[in-house]
């Protein structure tokens, strides 16, 4: 028998097992044998010759002893991960080679240092590339591309991102995929598309600017997609009342825990002493700041000739009936330290739906509205806010949708 990964699977049987087995051979690009690790013989028979062992479900009661292979595991979100929480240097080796990379340490899921590193690393769920985006393509080439080549890029947090999807199944690449699909029978003068993954696990939508300042100056990109809602209305609700209510800056509250480790400041209070989080801010304070981002990114896009598209994130909440998975994960507590601010998420999503029309001269969807007419028979979100591969792929097709408008308008 040649190299192969072994993939142990103490959990039931379902469609999901095929849809994890195709990640394990896209990752490691070995042919993958499953079994059911308290299958004592086959297992040890198995585990003895493994190049690399993948458990899924409970590492408790599994005998390791039996394999010298390294060992991974499926996290909550399908995600592949080292056993030990590290990152799999051998996947990811692309970050040591900038500096930012190399002082970030070894540790998955974590901040790190943006711009000129990635915001937060969450490997396992496919390529990224040196600064944490999933792209795969080389941003330089897109600088000189022909005019026949459509290249759309997409910002915005852990939603944009998909961290419940895989390559194939996120919404970014469910847009290009369709999109190079529907082109042949287009009357438009592209023949080829790219769409590019800028989204950040934690980012708001100035720091989606700063990357788009940063990256995409030189690719120009034909559209851009802002994916907004959640984290700057979350954050902006517990942000500094001054930076959010006189200058529209929201960020991630950990922030103010390295201010103090940096300077070494002490005698000052911050969200880190809270918990859960004090609400710092009105609803309206927290609308309005996000809404001059989007407003402001729109603005840099159109007047540097792009097309842009901003789209209100839908949440559970947003669906008319939920699925039966659905309802128990709306129940659950995602972030202790922000219950506060997400018992009034429903209302503050309300709030901005009714007011979009403020933002103006934009491309506006409501993914929040139109996620309203969906019913319980499918299950779309994982939680309260981040899409299954169901629902990154509805996403996919309202975005589709609107860019093929533009596109094709052009030439009308």
């Amino acid at each position: 028998m040649g190299p192969f990964v072994l993939y142990l699977n103490s959990l039931s049987t379902d469609s999901n097992n095929q849809r994890i087995e195709n990640h394990l051979n896209e990752y490691f690009h070995l042919p993958v044998q499953q079994t059911h690790p308290f299958r004592s013989e086959e297992y040890r028979k198995l585990a003895k010759c493994a190049s690399y062992v993948v458990i899924q479900g409970p590492v408790e009661g599994i005998d390791l002893t039996n394999t010298s292979a390294p060992v991974f595991h499926i996290d909550g979100r399908g995600a592949l991960q080292q056993l030990d929480g590290l990152i799999d240097w051998n996947k990811y080796q692309s970050f040591r080679e900038t500096v930012f990379g190399r002082l970030g340490g070894s540790k998955n899921n974590q901040y790190r240092y943006f711009p000129y590193g990635y915001l937060a690393a969450h490997t396992g769920l496919g390529t990224i590339n040196h600064c944490g985006f999933r792209i795969s393509v080389d941003l330089k080439e897109l600088a000189n591309r022909q005019k026949n080549h459509l290249v759309v890029a997409v910002f915005g947090g852990s939603t944009a991102y998909s961290t419940y999807c895989y390559d194939h199944e996120m919404f970014s690449w469910r847009i290009q995929d369709e999109i190079t699909r529907e082109l042949p029978d287009l009357k438009t003068r592209y023949t080829k598309v790219d769409v590019l993954n800028f989204g950040q696990v934690g980012s708001v939508l100035l720091n989606n600017i700063q990357t788009w300042v940063t990256f995409c100056n030189r690719i120009k990109p034909d559209i851009v997609i802002c994916h907004f809602g959640w984290n700057d209305l979350a954050l902006g609700m517990v942000t500094d009342p001054v930076l959010l209510t006189e200058y529209d800056c929201t960020y991630a509250y950990p922030f103010e825990e390295w201010a103090k480790v940096l300077h070494s400041t002490t005698g000052e209070s911050s969200t880190g002493t809270e918990s859960p989080i004090k609400i710092r801010n009105t609803p309206q304070d927290a609308i309005e700041a996000m809404l001059a981002r989007v407003q402001q990114f729109g603005d840099l896009v159109s007047g540097c000739g792009g097309h842009f598209i901003g789209g209100l994130q839908p949440i559970i909440e947003s669906k008319a009936a939920l699925h039966t998975n659905e309802k128990t994960v709306a129940k659950q507590a995602s972030n202790p330290d922000l219950s506060l601010v997400f018992s009034r998420m429903t209302n503050l999503f309300a709030m901005t739906s009714d007011s979009l029309a403020q933002l103006k001269r934009l491309k506006v969807v409501d993914l929040h509205k139109e996620f309203g007419l969906l019913d319980e028979e499918v299950q779309h979100f994982a939680d309260r806010v981040h899409c299954l591969p169901a629902g990154d792929c509805l996403i996919g097709k309202i975005y589709t949708r609107e860019i093929l408008s533009m596109v094709t308008s052009e030439n009308a």
